[in-house]
């Protein structure tokens, strides 16, 4: 991994329920992007978007720090009535969230099935 790689946060509102919003998160979810990703989640909070899906489509890696601040995340949301669930992981990216035990938690959906996901 180049150390330079950056994660690019975009949001989905159109079309969806007033307190729905999904994140599309492209790149890498390492240290320097955690802060500006809770910064994004807090801030469609305070819009009212509570029911929060996080699409790892194009997530390509997350490092420790990534999955420890998953639970932080999901402790806000929670407290603001609403739910958190993560799509769309690549199978690597799936199998670090079970293993962390988040889906005791945090609703994640099925791996991806394509072939990219078993070249990370």
């Amino acid at each position: 991994m180049e150390a330079n790689q950056e994660l690019e946060i975009s949001t989905e509102t159109e079309g969806l329920p007033e307190n729905q919003v999904v994140f599309h998160l492209n790149g890498y979810f390492t240290n320097p992007a955690l802060k500006a990703f809770g910064t994004a989640v807090g801030g469609l909070l305070d819009q009212g978007r509570k029911d929060v899906e996080v699409d790892f489509t194009n997530l390509q890696y997350i490092d420790s720090q990534g999955v420890a601040e998953i639970v932080p995340i999901y402790q806000v949301i929670r407290q603001a009535g609403g739910s958190l669930k993560i799509s769309n992981p690549r199978r690597l990216i799936r199998h670090i969230l079970l293993s962390a035990k988040l889906d005791d938690i945090i609703e994640i959906g099925p791996a991806q099935e394509d072939e990219a996901s078993d070249k990370i």
